[in-house]
């Protein structure tokens, strides 16, 4: 629950911006993968990878600023949990990954 809880946030913020910023979305998604540590308890998370998924007549450069703002100043649950485990991510916009990066509260 708490990885879907990244990803809603952060889509959240994403999708605000990129409304703001005009842009034409069509689909959006995020995925997330997390590793969890093994052997100890309690289980925690180990890292988060994001993959951000975009479509639509989408400047690249507004599709990275939104996703950059989300993961540097809004998500708050990426901020708690960026305190304690490392959050990457990927940028892919039709089809083409486009950057890539991590979080930084």
């Amino acid at each position: 629950l708490v990885a879907l809880g990244i990803s809603g946030c952060t889509a959240m913020d994403v999708i605000a911006l990129l409304k703001k910023f005009k842009q034409e979305v069509k689909k959006f998604d995020v995925e997330s993968e997390v590793v969890g540590t093994k052997g100890s308890y309690p289980e925690i998370f180990a890292s988060v990878h994001l993959t951000f998924k975009a479509e639509g007549n989408i400047e690249k450069d507004k599709l990275v600023e939104a996703i950059q703002l989300s993961q540097t100043k809004y998500c708050g649950v990426s901020a708690m949990i960026a305190k304690a485990t490392p959050i990457t991510y990927d940028i892919i916009l039709n089809n083409e990954n486009i950057g890539s990066g991590k979080a930084s509260f």
